[in-house]
Formats: C-alpha cells, sequence, structure tokens
C-alpha cells in the first residue's frame, strides 16, 4: 500500500491550536467534514544491536491501540519537500510481540534473511500520542488530517511529538496542498521530512546536526527531460533547507542558517532558469515570491562573515 501525505510539526500544543483556528477557517472556507475520533496508541519500535532495520531505510514498529495489536513495515519511500510517498505494509497480531515471518516475502530488500533478524529483534524506543483523526472533503478531494501530540521516548531521553498530517484518501494532490496552505495561515508550523522512528532514532544514538554542502553540480541522465532536471534541483535545495531547518532548531548551530539561505538561493536560480521554459502564471508567482524571500535571508551573508571573521580560521585572529 503507497500513500502520500504532508507533515507539519510545531513547537506548540498541536490539537488544541487547530480547533481553535484550523476548524472555523476550514467551515468557512467550505471545507466538509464527514467524521472525526480520537485514539491512544501506542507504539514500540524495533530494530537489530546493528540497526539493520535503519540502515535499509525501514521503520518497525507494533502498535496497541486499546487492546487490539499491528505490526507496521513502512519501506524507503520518496520526499519532495515536506511530501510524502512511501510503502507500508500492515498485519493484525493478537499480542504485542512482533513476527517478521507474517508480511509477504516480497517487502522485504533482496538477501535480507528474515529469519535471522527475527532472533536478533530488540525494542529501540516508543511514541506514545493520543491521535486525533479529522476526514475532510475539498472540492471532491477526501483527505484525513491527522493531530498526533505525545512524545518519543528512550530509557533514557525523550521529546515531544506535536505533529499535523494530511493523508490524500481519494481525488487530487493539489487539494492536499490546498488545506495545507489554511493550516498554514493560522498555525505556526513547518513542514517536516522527520518521521517519529527518525526522531526515535535521534533520541537513541543523538543528532549531531552538522552542516553539508550543497553539491557542485546535479547529476543528470542524458534522457532527463527539462521538467524532470527542474524538479531534480527544486528537490534538492528543499532537502537541504529543511535539513538545515531541523539543525538549527535541534542544536541553535548559526551555521545551518547559512546553508538555508544558500537553499533559498537555490531555488530562485532554479526557477529563474527555468521560467522561459516551463513558462506558466504559478511559477512565474513563485519566482516573484522567490526574489522577495532571498532578500529577506540577504542577512546571512553579513552574519556567516563575522562568524568567519571571528574562527580560528580568520587571517585576522592569527599571529
Amino acid at each position: 500500500m503507497s500513500e502520500i501525505e504532508l507533515k507539519f510539526v510545531t513547537r506548540h500544543e498541536a490539537h488544541a491550536t487547530f480547533v481553535a483556528k484550523v476548524l472555523p477557517l476550514f467551515e468557512a472556507k467550505k471545507v466538509l467534514l464527514i467524521s472525526q475520533r480520537e485514539m491512544r496508541l501506542e507504539n514500540d519500535y524495533y530494530d537489530t544491536p546493528s540497526q539493520e532495520f535503519q540502515k535499509h531505510k525501514m521503520g518497525f514498529r507494533v502498535r496497541g491501540n486499546n487492546g487490539q495489536y499491528e505490526q507496521t513495515l513502512k519501506t524507503k519511500g520518496k520526499v519532495s519537500g515536506g511530501l510524502h510517498e512511501r510503502a507500508e505494509h500492515n498485519v493484525s497480531l493478537s499480542h504485542p510481540l512482533p513476527d517478521l515471518s507474517l508480511f509477504d516475502a516480497s517487502v522485504w530488500p533482496d538477501s535480507f534473511p528474515v529469519e535471522a533478524k527475527q532472533s536478533r529483534l530488540e525494542k529501540q524506543f516508543s511514541t506514545h500520542f493520543i491521535r486525533y483523526e479529522y476526514l475532510v472533503e475539498h472540492q471532491g478531494s477526501k483527505v484525513e488530517v491527522v493531530i498526533d501530540c505525545g512524545e518519543a521516548a528512550t530509557e533514557k531521553a525523550s521529546s515531544y511529538i506535536n505533529e499535523i498530517e494530511l493523508e490524500l484518501v481519494s481525488g487530487e494532490v493539489t487539494h492536499l496542498i490546498a488545506l495545507a496552505n489554511i493550516i498554514n495561515q493560522v498555525m505556526d508550523v513547518r513542514l517536516s521530512d522527520v518521521s517519529k522512528a527518525a526522531q526515535g532514532y535521534e533520541l537513541l544514538h543523538g543528532f549531531n546536526g552538522k552542516s553539508k554542502s550543497l553539491p557542485a553540480f546535479l547529476s543528470l541522465e542524458e534522457s532527463t527531460s527539462t521538467e524532470e532536471a527542474f524538479v531534480l534541483a527544486v528537490n534538492a535545495a528543499l532537502k537541504h533547507w529543511q535539513y538545515h531547518e531541523h539543525a538549527y532548531i535541534s542544536g541553535q548551530k548559526v551555521k545551518a542558517l547559512g546553508e538555508i539561505a544558500k537553499s533559498v538561493r537555490l531555488l530562485l536560480q532554479s526557477v529563474s532558469l527555468y521560467l522561459p521554459v516551463l513558462q506558466c502564471p504559478a511559477l512565474l508567482s513563485l519566482h516573484k515570491k522567490l526574489i522577495v524571500l532571498a532578500q529577506r535571508w540577504a542577512w546571512q551573508d553579513d552574519l556567516q562573515s563575522l562568524r568567519y571573521l571571528l574562527s580560528k580560521k580568520s587571517l585576522f585572529l592569527k599571529p
């Protein structure tokens, strides 16, 4: 089963703000509320001592909900900005103990010894939270809006969970994005590509938030079309932006802000380069907004220059 979703995170109590600000706006925008429900979910994430699931970009958990249990395997997917597309495999359990043999053999990577992994499974961390689900309809498309409030925890550390996920049930992705824009108007949120499993692994191993450099060039195949090249460039910029935004919020490292500014400039350059070819009103509007955004981030050049002047690498501080 493949799912398409967009995820926001916030540092505030997500559900109370959603009820107070977003639901009235949904009603004003003619977004139909079909159903809603609340669940208390308890999730234990498993891996081997050498973290082989994490190395294969997979997440494996056992979830309990009011005496019912289910195990889920999420395999490596694609993330474009904050939009997630990944494969998810679910199997019901009669007890809260994992059993990898219940999954179909086709879900595993090649040469993945399932029996050996089963014998070495260990609980790594837990995510316990209250889930509020709202099924809504917007312009004929059905979207599930899920708000999760709780915490991720290991034996030694914990962190809050305040997430809003929009999952496309049926219809057009553009309608999902329209609902996301409504939420963004009235809530202090940011896009995120950090899953709850990744949040747990960060608690388990720590997150150094080390800054990464943008690639010197974008590697393309000869068969890559103009549109595909544009999408690859935008995705590279957004991925770089979101990583360093997370790095700054997690560790308050000023260097990460400089990398965000570079991401904004790459987005502007990408749109400027392809605008004459991919001509459309939406792209022209985006170009104008990116010009303003790049100007707002221009102060980062001065800040990064000051960082260098005050660093040990600066020629001005050398004897």
